[in-house]
């Protein structure tokens, strides 16, 4: 990719980032989370993190993040041009071998919105 074609993307995505509409639901709103999870695939839990868990799950970001582009000079991305999923860029399909990703299974509002989704 050309570097203005890579900042028109940067562009177009700063523009048109973020889904419309997304419900964000608070912990205690299981059912519901249930219910969007089997819609959509995926919820949005706001709250269910304080500020200590956010700074470790986002420096634990900033590392895969690093070992990825690493990984991929040409920027070839696991998802199209630049563009990555943690689950895709790692043999095991997820995160969860890094504790930082295991921490949010020990996290009450997630622990009880995942059991009651399984």
């Amino acid at each position: 990719m050309e570097p203005a074609e890579i900042d028109a993307l940067r562009a177009n995505l700063e523009a048109n980032n973020g889904i419309k509409g997304l419900d964000i639901l608070q912990p205690c709103d299981i059912k519901a989370a249930v219910e969007l999870f089997r819609r959509d695939g995926f919820v949005v839990i706001a709250n269910a993190l304080n500020d200590e868990q956010i700074e470790v799950l986002a420096r634990s970001c900033e590392a895969v993040i690093a070992e990825i582009l690493a990984l991929d000079q040409d920027r070839a991305g696991n998802r199209g041009s630049h563009r990555y999923s943690f689950g895709g860029s790692s043999l095991t399909r997820s995160q969860l071998h890094r504790p930082e990703w295991r921490m949010l299974l020990d996290i009450p509002a997630v622990l009880d919105v995942v059991t009651a989704i399984f």
